[in-house]
């Protein structure tokens, strides 16, 4: 009997540790955590940038997340050419003015995929979205940073 009791405590204790990995890599690393597959269209924005750069960029191309070669989807929407502009103080009246860069403008795009999408993240493969990150888009044309601004989940 006394055999048995501690094979029992044993067991007990396996379980308890096999229950906090589990825990630990589901709970509190949230990229490992999948949820159910949507659309989802991601709004990106490339700033200071030449127009001729900008301008390789159209609808239908394939992009992927250079930093993780990751395939994000494709670009359904090109915003036109908006001007980069700069904060920048104006010493004589003492206040702050944007002020455009002559040659530099920024563009909005939306990318549209399939993602993995849970209460807590939401995974394109190995990278996950959130407003803020930055990501670098590949394309066979381009090579370029964007942050995201805007995710759209499709229900």
């Amino acid at each position: 009997m006394n055999k048995l009791l501690k094979y029992s405590i044993e067991a007990i204790v396996i379980l308890a540790i096999l229950g906090a990995c589990y825990y630990g890599i589901t709970k509190i690393n949230p990229s490992v955590t999948r949820g159910n597959v949507q659309n989802v269209r991601i709004t990106l924005e490339i700033q200071n940038q030449k127009s001729d750069t900008l301008g390789k960029i159209a609808v239908g191309d394939p992009v992927t997340d250079n930093a993780k070669t990751t395939f994000l989807g494709k670009i359904t929407e090109v915003s036109k050419l908006l001007p980069y502009r700069i904060v920048a103080e104006d010493y004589k009246n003492g206040k702050f003015i944007q002020s455009p860069v002559e040659g530099y403008y920024n563009r909005e795009v939306v990318v549209t995929s399939e993602a993995q999408v849970s209460d807590k993240n939401i995974m394109i493969g190995e990278t996950e979205l959130k407003v803020g990150y930055v990501i670098q888009l590949k394309n066979e044309k381009y090579v370029l940073y964007s942050v995201v601004t805007k995710i759209d989940t499709e229900k």
